[in-house]
Order: structure tokens, then sequence, then C-alpha cells
């Protein structure tokens, strides 16, 4: 067993199955992995002279950039000038026609295609500008250029929107085609499409409604772009202003960096690796060694490495010395370390950016103990190593064999299934192999493989055997092996464990536990179903993470090395015997050897006849003389599951032995047959006479005896001997054929002629199931049988010829009845017949006789019986010519005679009465007595009284019988009958129904009466089916009262036409007797509602319209509907300015004129006054207004100082009709008129009562600052003229709103000198009335400066320190103290897709800074700067800061 654990002899293999960094190796079909994945780290790039790069990855691990090894290769084609050629036909092929031929209209020796393309788009692009630039003003409200001059009204700004844009753009795209520009060339269907998009999408911007994105896209341009008027009278936009305060108020940032350690560290990615066991692989690995990756932190270069090395086996320490070079102990740089840092990176934080990160190989071709001992850079300084081991043992190995040294290729069901893995590896291992069956793949894992009583630091709690994820089943494993576990201990644990990378100083001092340890697993099985085994190692994993997957492995690989174990398990034969009969075969039998397996050992062997076996099967068949002699036949070998073999000799045969090509069989059944001589059948025949006193000879009977195989089958045939009458001679005729069988030896045939005469009777043939053709009897004569007989007379009842009434040989009569029995005669006529009849009730027995019968059929007439009961006929003597009297013993003939008569009648509960609906059915349930079927004939007469109707109808049950009928009348019952007797109707002519249609649902026109409800309840009847209702004003509802008949609920369908012409088609459920249709009347003119449908629960939709004579009546109710007034001002929104002086003066104030629309006249009007200064409303009614007369003085009258608006609240005609007008701002209860309230702001003014113009600040206990709001409320009527300085400059301005409000863009002093608004003609001076004075130092008010601060003289400086140092952080202010400064440290932090991003770390505030400098000393790496800052009177914040 020794070649048994170097499975791997002779594979060809790389170094990169064992997880190196060396240099190139042939590519292998083997890969042992690590728990790492692969990647790759290197390439060669070689340029052809078409331009195309081939990259080819050559390793799976990174190693050094000279190295490389045929793996994978990825070829990456650019684009040639072909290609490119090709490219540009198919874009044209794209735009709908192929214009590589035709020369743009500028040639391009001016300007490039592309050039002229790019041309077109930002020609386009600037019209799409200039197109969103119009259409914020036109959403803005704003006057847009155009057309039409007189732009000011927004229909205006839209038409001149939409016009321009729709030259413009059509334009664009008529004469695009016309400069032939390639890809921008189109046909004339695509031209016209473009321009319709075009056109719509302008068309649609321009609308009134607000789109998303347009609103978004107004907000921003005023956000962005929009400018305010400051206090020194520029324009300035806020954003800007604050944006540039911000950031000039924060200069310079700190930034602190410590400085690195230079360290050092062996395998820093934690890989696993191990050496092959067998040396013949030295060929496959170049060198035999390992290349081992170092870390190095330092910006120098290393020149020296000392490793400590340790015989796994002997602990023995040695020291050996690397340094940079080309021979075999030299280390070497990894030029290309990507992958190692991404690697690494994610191992011990991002490394991608530190230019000091390098890696560098080292060589190692033995197994054993590493780790570093010393490094030394350029410098001569010693790297800090971090604590890092490596173990190198030799790599995990296994293989599969047998415990008894023979691994078969086939096996039976029932054999026991043994084999044996041997592993070999560091301990614990874990093993993951699969047993496959059909295909079915059973996996399972066993971890923690280790020897007995082994210890090691490697291991891991220990816990119960576990099954991979691709067996589900727990005990699955226990039931298919019995595992041997003498030799070896069964853990498991979470796959997620993760290995260890250092061990302390205890577990290195003896390295045994590093050892490759031998273990061996025994499996076995009992083989119980056939089918392909596979038994297959799949992956094998040490301790250490050394990982061999043999899953990628090739069976002819697999194999080679005993990896996998494969056989074919093969089922049972099994045999039995079964003899048949065989006309053909000389001892008339043949044997039928009948094959089973698993298959179809559960099957019908006869339906597998012709099934095809696994492979062929052998029989051994033995024969066995009468004397004893025994020899064996011929092997016998069949494919069929059932084989045919003649036994050619009487004697025994025996089935010795069965097997198939693999397994030997077994016998099942019958395993024996005797075939004995077969011998014919042969028949002795003897007959007796049989003689009656009477008449003599009446028959023969007849002995048979025969010999030979029974059952027997043999013919007689009788013969007649008759005179002919031509010649006078007797003659034979055949009288009759017998074929008789027996299934005994002996059996008796009697033979009695029906007719007197001489009779032959001759047996001819014999046959058995051995012989089936005829054997004729021989000699004749021993078989021909002569005699003359005479018959006795005889008589019975012919059953065949009973009535039909009869069942079961019982002939029923009804009460009163009689019947005919049929009677058969035997003898010379004429026949004397006596009979009885015997009443079973009483046991009266009454005899009859009848003479002079002269046929042999007669007819028996029995008495009527009036008495119910069973009777018997009995047959009792019968006599012929021969004058001989002969009792009789035939069956008799059984009479029943019911005791009662069958009768109908109406099973009704009700005295004769149902009501059904027109159209439909009722059932009237009949009471039926007797036996069924019943035959029921009833009269029909209608309600007219015409001639009456007689049906007939069939029961066969009287289980509640019904008659179904759907017409209305009377149903009178006349007579019925049973399946045997005519029966009575109860009640006789007093037995009828009388059926009738219920009403029809009706309506009647009703004056409602509801309370609460403004209806008219006068309604005129103009003709039958015309009804109208007196006037009512518009939007006054009123109803229509309906009185239904019927049976409810009750579905109302009816139209209502208003004046417009619309018909409304409504149906309303109704589950009262009253109903009511309600008339909108929301529009002047006349609505007319139309009746035109009425359902109850009785007769709905579909039953009416099935109804030919149903008649559809339409009832229509008219009303005429009075328009509501209307009003208005002439000029709605208008202000009517007034003093507060010259309201009682008529002639000082403006006219206010009104519109009366609607109604008829005169007006009573009603104005609500709403007193801005108080929010007191007033109310004011003016009567008799007409078009010429309106007496608008009374709208001034007790008006004091402010704003009053005036809204007209409700006006009254002459026909009564009212309309209000609320305003829904403020709707708070009452009746709102929907028609009028989108016009409610033509119903509205305002008049204003004015006094001299006043003006204060709005807050004048807050301190402003620059950036800051100053505000001035304006007391008056605008527009306001103000005259004001800043710091002495004289500035004017005029407002249009209540406010003046400036942005303070700058420090400085604002003065206010005058105000004058546009109601008077006075202006308040301040700084040139002494009486003004207070009020003009009230309004003066000083704008403070912000405050700054800088960090680091206004610069950004990185300062690099060593751990321990300090550095001192200074700030500098500017402003008013005291000053409140906050400032942060921040510091770098991985972020996404390894970019680096600033983390804050602290935040301080500090407050009540006296200086105009503060200082702070510290150690601590990471960027110093302020966030904010804040003097006496001002605060700011670094805006910078907080939007990142």
């Amino acid at each position: 067993m020794e070649n048994r654990y170097n499975i791997f002899n002779d594979t060809p293999r790389g170094d990169h199955w064992m997880k190196t960094y060396a240099s190139s190796s042939p590519a292998s079909p083997i890969d042992i992995k690590t728990q790492e994945k692969d990647a790759f780290s290197s390439y060669n790039a070689q340029t052809t002279n078409n331009n195309e790069h081939d990259f080819t990855i050559r390793s799976r691990h990174p190693r050094s950039s000279s190295r490389s090894s045929p793996d994978i290769h990825y070829t990456d084609h650019h684009s040639s000038p072909l290609n490119g050629q090709n490219n540009n036909n198919k874009n044209s092929k794209g735009n709908g026609n192929n214009n590589a031929n035709i020369q743009p209209l500028i040639s391009t020796d001016i300007l490039e295609v592309s050039k002229q393309r790019t041309l077109i788009l930002l020609l386009f692009l600037l019209i799409q500008g200039y197109k969103i630039y119009d259409l914020i003003l036109l959403k803005s409200g704003l006057p847009v250029p155009g057309i039409l001059f007189n732009s000011s009204s927004n229909f205006y700004s839209r038409f001149n929107f939409i016009s321009k844009y729709l030259i413009i753009d059509s334009m664009f795209f008529y004469l695009l085609p016309t400069f032939n520009i390639p890809k921008l060339t189109f046909t004339k269907w695509i031209v016209i499409i473009q321009i319709a998009i075009m056109s719509i999408t302008t068309i649609v911007l321009s609308q009134e409604h607000n789109f998303i994105f347009i609103s978004m896209m107004i907000t921003s341009w005023k956000k962005l772009y929009s400018k305010e008027l400051s206090v020194t009278g520029s324009t300035i936009n806020h954003r800007k202003l604050m944006k540039s305060s911000s950031s000039s108020h924060f200069k310079g940032a700190l930034t602190i960096k410590i400085l690195p350690e230079n360290t050092a560290m062996l395998n820093p990615l934690h890989d696993s690796f191990c050496l092959p066991l067998d040396s013949n692989l030295n060929g496959y690995i170049p060198n035999n060694s390992l290349n081992i990756p170092i870390r190095i932190n330092s910006t120098q270069e290393i020149q020296f490495i000392q490793l400590e090395y340790r015989d796994l086996y002997t602990n023995e320490i040695q020291l050996r010395n690397l340094t940079k070079g080309k021979n075999k102990n030299s280390f070497k740089i990894i030029n290309d370390p990507t992958f190692l840092i991404l690697k690494d990176s994610k191992l011990h934080g991002d490394t991608s950016k530190d230019s000091t990160i390098r890696y560098i190989n080292i060589p190692i071709n033995e197994i054993g103990f590493y780790q570093i001992k010393k490094i030394v850079d350029s410098k001569g300084l010693s790297l800090k190593i971090l604590k890092s081991h490596l173990i190198v043992p030799h790599c995990p190995i296994a293989s599969i064999s047998s415990p008894t040294n023979s691994l078969s290729k086939d096996k039976c069901i029932g054999d026991v299934d043994s084999i044996a893995i041997d592993i070999q590896g560091v301990p614990p291992l874990k093993l993951i192999y699969s047993k496959i069956i059909d295909g079915k793949v059973y996996q399972f894992e066993d971890d923690n493989l280790q020897p007995e009583y082994f210890q090691s630091p490697l291991q891991y709690p220990t816990s119960q055997h576990t099954q991979s994820k691709e067996n589900p089943n727990k005990n699955i494993h226990d039931k298919m092996f019995d595992v041997d576990s003498s030799h070896l201990t069964l853990h498991s644990h979470s796959q997620r464990q993760r290995k260890r990378f250092v061990f302390n100083d205890n577990e290195l001092s003896d390295l045994q536990w590093a050892h490759n340890q031998p273990v061996h697993i025994n499996l076995s099985s009992i083989i119980n179903e056939k089918g392909h085994y596979s038994y297959r190692i799949d992956k094998l994993i040490d301790s250490l993470g050394n990982i061999i997957d043999f899953s990628t492995f090739s069976n002819e690989l697999l194999e080679k090395f005993d990896s996998i174990y494969q056989f074919n398990a093969h089922s049972i034969p099994k045999a039995s015997l079964e003899e048949h009969y065989d006309p053909y075969s000389p001892t008339k039998t043949s044997i039928f050897i009948n094959f089973e397996d698993d298959d179809t050992s559960n099957k019908d062997n006869n339906n597998n006849n012709n099934s095809v076996l696994e492979s062929p099967y052998n029989v051994v068949l033995s024969y066995t003389d009468s004397n004893g002699n025994k020899k064996n036949l011929d092997n016998i070998t069949s494919h069929l599951m059932k084989y045919k073999f003649d036994a050619p000799y009487p004697g025994a045969y025996t089935l010795e032995s069965i097997n198939s090509n693999f397994c030997p069989g077994v016998i099942i059944g019958k395993s024996d047959v005797l075939v004995t001589e077969p011998i014919p059948p042969t028949l002795k025949v003897t007959s007796r006479s049989i003689m009656d006193e009477c008449v003599g000879q009446t028959g023969l009977n007849f002995d048979l005896l025969f010999t030979g195989i029974p059952p027997y089958n043999y013919n007689a045939k009788i013969y007649k001997m008759i005179k002919d009458p031509r010649t006078n001679k007797i003659i034979t005729k055949l009288y009759d054929t017998k074929r008789l069988d027996s299934k005994t030896s002996r059996n008796k045939f009697t033979f009695i002629p029906s007719q007197e005469g001489d009779y032959q009777i001759i047996f001819d043939n014999l046959t058995n199931d051995l012989f089936r053709d005829p054997i004729q009897l021989l000699p004749a004569n021993d078989y021909t049988f002569k005699t003359s007989m005479r018959v006795k007379p005889s008589a019975r009842i012919n059953s065949k010829k009973l009535t039909s009434s009869s069942r079961n040989d019982v002939i029923k009569l009804c009460l009163g009845g009689h019947t005919k029995i049929p009677i058969d005669l035997k003898g010379e006529p004429p026949f004397y017949l006596k009979y009885d009849i015997l009443e079973t009730m009483s046991n009266k027995r009454t005899t009859y006789e009848v003479d002079d019968i002269n046929s042999t059929s007669y007819y028996l007439d029995t008495p009527i019986f009036n008495t119910g009961g069973d009777y018997i006929l009995s047959l009792v003597s019968i006599k012929d010519t021969s004058g001989c009297l002969v009792g009789l013993s035939e069956p008799d003939a059984r009479i029943k005679v019911r005791r009662d008569i069958p009768f109908a009648s109406f099973n009704q509960l009700e005295e004769g009465k149902i009501m059904i609906r027109e159209g439909a059915t009722v059932d009237i349930a009949l009471k039926l007595n007797g036996d069924p079927p019943f035959k029921v004939k009833y009269e029909y007469r209608d309600l007219n009284h015409n001639l009456p109707k007689v049906h007939e109808t069939v029961f066969h049950s009287n289980y509640k019988p019904v008659l179904k009928v759907s017409k209305e009348g009377s149903y009178k019952l006349l007579e019925m009958k049973d399946s045997t007797c005519d029966g009575t109707i109860e009640n006789g002519s007093n037995e009828f129904v009388n059926v009738t249609f219920l009403d029809k649902p009706t309506f009647e026109i009703k004056a409602p009466s509801k309370k609460g409800m403004k209806v008219s309840n006068e309604i005129t009847k103009l003709t039958e089916f015309i009804f109208k209702k007196n006037d009512v004003c518009q939007n006054t509802e009123t109803t229509v009262g309906l009185q239904l008949s019927g049976s409810p609920p009750f579905i109302l369908g009816y139209d209502i036409m208003s004046p417009n012409g619309q018909v409304t088609n409504n149906k309303i459920q109704v589950a009262t007797r009253y109903a009511s249709i309600k008339l909108p009347n929301t529009e002047p003119g006349e609505y007319i509602a139309t009746i035109k449908e009425l359902y109850d629960s009785n007769y709905g939709e579909a039953d009416l319209k099935k109804l030919n004579t149903f008649k559809k009546l339409e009832i229509t109710v008219k009303q005429m509907v009075n328009p509501i007034p209307e009003v208005e001002f002439n000029d709605p929104g208008k202000t009517f300015k007034a003093c507060s002086i010259s309201t009682d003066q008529s002639s000082e104030l403006k006219p206010i004129n009104l519109k009366l629309l609607n109604g008829k006249g005169p007006y009573t009007i009603t104005f609500n006054i709403n007193h801005e200064s108080t929010s007191r409303s007033d109310e004011i009614v003016i009567a008799n207004i007409t078009n010429s007369y309106f007496p608008y003085e009374k709208l001034y009258e007790g008006l004091r100082l402010g704003n009053h608006e005036v809204t007209i609240a409700k006006i009254i005609d002459s026909n009564g009709c009212t309309n209000e007008f609320v305003d829904t701002n403020n709707f708070n209860s009452g009746y709102m008129n929907n028609n009028n309230n989108n016009n409610l702001d033509n119903k509205k003014i305002s008049i204003s009562i004015t006094d001299v113009p006043k003006i204060h600040l709005l807050d004048s206990s807050v301190d402003y600052c620059v950036g800051d709001y100053v505000t001035y409320q304006l007391n008056g009527i605008a527009p306001f003229t103000i005259k004001y300085e800043f710091n002495d400059i004289p500035l004017k301005s005029q407002e249009y709103t209540s406010q003046f409000i400036r942005l303070a863009s700058e420090a400085g002093i604002i003065s206010i000198n005058s105000i004058q608004d546009s109601s008077s003609q006075c202006i308040v001076n301040f700084n040139n009335n002494e009486q003004m004075i207070d009020e003009y130092e009230k309004l003066r008010l000083e704008i403070h400066p912000i405050p700054s601060v800088t960090v680091s003289q206004g610069d950004y400086v990185i300062e690099d320190i060593h751990e321990g140092d300090q550095v001192e952080v200074t700030f500098s202010f500017e402003g008013t103290p005291p000053f409140s400064l906050t400032y942060v440290r921040r510091e770098e932090i991985d972020g996404k897709n390894d970019k680096n991003k600033q983390q804050v770390a602290e935040t301080h505030k500090v407050s009540d800074i006296m200086d105009f400098e503060y200082k702070i000393i510290t150690s601590l790496q990471g960027t110093y700067e302020a966030i904010e800052i804040s003097d006496a009177y001002c605060f700011v914040k670094n805006d910078a800061f907080f939007n990142t």
C-alpha cells in the first residue's frame, strides 16, 4: 500500500495548482485550489499590424511579470478602418436612404462632415434654449416678443410664442435636408413627422396648465438667476451674495499627517501552500519551488532578508539569508502587484493609494515551517516584522481501493458493496466524496478526519457526522454505508470556520501535528437495486487549507489514479417450469421456461413474453426416463422472458440451474414436469329400456364408460323410421343430433321421444383435450341401438306465452278480472284435462274439467276473481285416445289478484286556487295510488269557457307527481290507469284546480307631499298620457310622485330630457308603493320626464319582454324652468378711490355701474361690504334696480379710512327667483350656486378711503447684517415715492406694494428722507421738518459687516510630523469682539470605489473670545478648519463645508 498514497505519479500538473507565484509551467488538467478565489495578475500584450491586441492571462495568482503560463487567452480586436467603413454603411441604412454617394452642400474641404453635424446640433440646441427662455417668460406672466407688438396680455404672449416657434422649427427641419449632410438627410415623411412632433410639443408647452418640469425650471431659474434691489440701488443676486460672502469669510486650513512605520509581513494574503509528496512530479514544477509574497511598507529598497526554517520531522532550525539577485536563493520584486494590493486591502484595509506598499517574492522548495527573522532596507535599518507564520506541508492525496484487493466491475443484487478510501494529509482532514447510482448523486462530507488519539492545534470542537447540502436525507449515509471507525474519528464544524495563521510557542515547539498522516476509511453496504454505481472523490482539504479538487478531473484521469470506482449491479435471474398442451408435440405437451428479474418479478409474465432480458439467461435442464435413467439436456440460452421447449419423450423433466453472464440465479415455483405417453380415449355403451305400465316402452337409458383423460366429447345421432308416401317403403330420416360431453369417466344419457315411432340411435365419434380430432367409434354395430316407442300423454303450462302482466311466473290481475292460461299437451288428441284453482287465504280448492281438446296447444279460461288475494292453478291429470289417465306434477301457475283499485286526485293544500306569473310554469301536485307507471288524463278549460281540451301524461313514479301548466284556466282530472289496472278519480267531477295570472305592475301620477322639499304641489293632466307641472325657478329641484301597484320591490325606468336636448336614462329601485322622480331644473327651459317601464318582484324586464300581450305605455310629465337672475359689475376687480372727507359728496365719487344679464326686472340686490381695517361686514339692500337706474351712492355711505371690498351677495327678480353668490374661500354655511362660483370675481370691487402715507421699520429691535433684508412698512395707496440715502448717497425709489424692501449688500447707514403715495398730493419730509426729527431717527438704521476667520494665514497647509510631535493651529478674526468660533478636525476614511473621503472626527466650539487670535496645540492628525464664526452682531457659517 505504499504506492497507494502516491496517486499523483506521472500526473501532468503545474505550479498553479499549489498556489505558487513561481514561473510558468505547462498547462495541466489537474487543479488543486486554495480557499481563496483564483485571480489573474499579469498579462503580456502583443501588438500586430492590424492594431489587434492579444491579452494572455499567464497565471491564476500574482507572480512576476516575466513568468507566463498559457492557460487562458483573451483577444481584444480594435476597429480597423475597414470596420469603421462597414459601420458607416450600417448607419446610413438606418436613416432610411442610402446617401453614401451624395456630396454635402458645403464642401468637406471647407468644413468636415462631423463638424457640419456638430454645427447643426448646436443650432438646434440654441433654438430650443431660446424657446425655453420665452417659455419661462410666458409662465411668469411677462410679455413674449413676437408678431403682435401689444403682448401685455397672456393671450397675445401665448400667440407670439406659438407662432414664432412653429415657423422657426418648421423652417429648421424643412431646410435641413437641402444641406445633404450624411446621417441628417431625411425623407419627406420623416421631415413631416418631425415638424408635427415639434409643433405639438410647442402647443402643449404653451398651455396654461402648470407642468411639473416647467414649474421646477421656472423655480430654479428664479432661485439661481433672479436679482433683487439692494440698498445701494443696484440689482444683485442674493444667492451669489451669500455664497461669495460665506466663502470669503473662511480662509485656509491646516492638515497634519503622521508618517507611517516601516513594516514587513510574510504571506499577507494568508494563502495556503503545499508541495507534492512524490518526487516524480519534479518534471512538472520548474525549479521545484514556490514563490511566497512578502508585503513591504517602506520607501527604501530591501537589501537583505533572513528566514527561519524549521524541519517538520526533526524540528531542526536553520537561518537562510536571501539577497536581491537572480540566483535561486534571491528574492524578486513583483512589478505588477495590482491583484495583491486589491486582495490585501480587503484583509488589512485600503492600501491601494499608499505608494510605500510593495511586494516581493521569496523562493521555497522544501516542506517545513517558515517565518521572517530579519529584514534590512538599503539604509541598513531593520523593518518591523509583523507576526506571521507559514507552514508548507505535503499536498493531501486520496484513493479508492477494496478491502479484498479486488474491485469487480460487475456485481449482483444482494452482494456486499465494500470499498476503502485511503487519504493522507495534515489532520484534521475534510473529505467530500459522492456515490452515484444511475446518475442520481449522493454527496457526503466527512469533517475532521484524523487518526485515533491525534492532537493538533488545528482541531475543532467535535460534533456528529454531517452530510452535504446535496443530500437532504438526515440518515441516508448511515443507511447506505457501515463506516468502520476503528482507525479514525469523525467530527464536523461550520464551513465558515477560519483557518489559523499564527501559532504560539508551545504549539510550535513540536511540529509533529503538521506531518501528513494516513487515514483509512472502510465503507460497506448491501446492493438493493440494479444500475450503474460510481464512487468518486470530489474534494480533499487539509487543516491548513490546501485543497485538491477532483471534480475538475476527467473520468479517465480519476481511474488512472484510483480516485473513482465504477461497477454495474445486475439483477438475480429467476426461472420456473410450466407445461402446456401442444397438439403438434409427440407427447401432446410443451414445456415453457418462465424467466424473471427484478424489473419483471411483480408483473404478469403473460404480458412480457417478448420482453428482452438484460443479458442472456443460461438454463440446465435434465431428463429422467421411465427406467430412472437421468441425463442433462443441451444448455438452453434465452434472451426472452419465456422460452418454449418441446417434450419429445415421456418422462420427468427437471430444471437444474439458471444463471446469467453476471449472476447465479434461483429457481422459483415449479421445477419438475412429468410428461406421459398420451393414450386415445375409448367409449363403451350399454342401453336399458324405459317401461310404462300404461303405454309400454317410452325411451332408452344409456350407460357410458370412458377411458383416457377427461373431459370427453361425443356425438349421438337419432334417426326415425318413416314410410315414404311415394314408394310405401320404410326409410331412415335424421331426427336429431346431440353433442354431449362428460367430465367424468362414467356418464348416463336418456332418450325419451315426444312422438311415437321407430327410432335408431348411433354414437359415431369421441374426442378429449389431448385428442381434439374426432375418433370414429368402431365397430359401428356396437354403437347402434334400435327401438319402437310410444309417448305417454302429458300437459304443462307454457310460461313463455303468459301475458306481459305476469312476472316471475306470477300472473297479476285486477280486482274483478280474469285471464287465459296457455297449456302445451303431448299425446294423441282428443285430450281430457283436469285442473284445480286453490285460494291460498282460505285453502278453498275448486276442480275444473275440459273435454274434447283436439290440439296440442290450448288456453284455459279462468273464472272472474271478485276477491283479491293469491290463487294457484294446478294441472291434475290428462288422458288421450289411448284411454290412459296420467297424473300430472308439472309446475303450477300463480295468480295474484289486487285487493285495491288505483285512484288519482289533486294534492292541493288550498282550495283549488293557484296564482302564477304570466309566462311562467307552475307545478300542480297530484296524489297517485297504485303501481307505477301511471297514465293520467285531464281536461283544460280557459277563462272564456271555450271548448275543453283533453291531455294525457305518464308518471313513472308516485313520488311527488306534478302537472306542469302555464296557462290560466280550470284543470280537471278525468281518468287514470296504473301499470295493470284502470283507476278512479277521487271526488269525481268536483276534482279541479283554477290557475290565474298575477296582476302586472302599474302606476298613477300623484302630487308629491314630502316635507322640507321645495316642490310644486299642483300638476295638470293635459291628455291621457301627458301631464304638466307648474313653473319653477332654475336650480329649484322638484319631484313627480307615482303611486305604484304590484308586488314590491319595484324597478322604475324613466328618461329626463333637459332643455338642451340631452336625454338621461335612469333606473331606480323602490321598496314601497310610492316613488318620486327628481327633476334637477339646473337649466332654464322645459324639462320633460318620460316614464317608460315599471317592473315588480313578479314581473321583471325579461318576463315582460317575453309576453306578446303586454303593451308598453309611456307617460310624459313637463315642467317649465325660469332662469335665475344674473348680475355683475361693469368694472369687476377695480378699486374706486375716494378721500375720507368726500364720501358724502356724490359729485366727488366715481360712479359704479352694473350689468343685469338674466331674469325679469325690476330687481332687488343685496351687497356685502367687508371692511379691511375691522374685518367686519355690512349688508346693504337696494330695491327697484333696472338697467337704467342704480343708486350707487349708497355704497359709499358710512365708509371710513381703509379698503372696503364690495361683493354682490344676492339678487331677486320679479318672478321671485333668487340667485345667491357665496365666495368658496369664505364659505361657512348656506346655499352655494355652483354655476356662478367661477364668476365671483366679476361680482367684486374695492373702495379705498385713503389718508396721508406713513412709513416705519418692520422690526426696529434687531441688528441688521450684510445679506439681511431691510423692510419698511408703508401705509397709504400704492405706488409710493420714497427718497432715502445710503452712506450719504441720495437715492429715489417707487414702490408698488405696501412694503419697502432692500437687500443689505454691503455695510453702511440707511436713512429715509421723504414719502408720497398716489392718493394724496402731500409729501412727508422727515429731514427738513423739525417736528419729524424723532421719526427720522427711528427710520435710520446701520448695516453691520460679517465677521471673518483665517487659518494658517489663509493658506491650505499640509504639515508632516512624527508620532509624538505637536503643531500649533492659529485662528485670526475680523469683526467686533467678542467672537464665537466652531472648528472641526477631519480624517480620511475609505469610501466606495476605492476612493477616500473626509469624515469629521471632532467638533469644538469656543465662545467669548475677546482677542483677534485664538491658538491651539495638537498632536492628532487630520485637517483643521473653521465652520462657524460670530461677533457681537452677526453670524456666518461655512457653506462649502456643510454642502459637502
